[in-house]
């Protein structure tokens, strides 16, 4: 896949830094949430737990299920 990302994800406009990553544990008919903090490319869709992982991040949702 071609992108066209300057890789400067600390200066891009399209940068959230206010998210978080839920993961959820099944255990049975329950579950278990715990809420990572995380940053979110607007552009691209990508989650990272950090700025400097983005560029490279493949999770591409809010949720992991585990």
């Amino acid at each position: 896949m071609a992108r066209n990302c300057c890789n400067d994800c600390i200066n891009c406009e399209m940068l959230i830094e206010d998210e978080s990553i839920v993961v959820i544990k099944q255990h049975g008919f329950s579950e278990t949430r715990s809420f990572i903090p995380a940053v979110k490319c607007m552009r691209f869709g990508q989650y990272a737990t950090s700025i400097g992982e983005l560029p490279k991040s493949t999770i591409l949702d809010d949720m992991v299920w585990e």
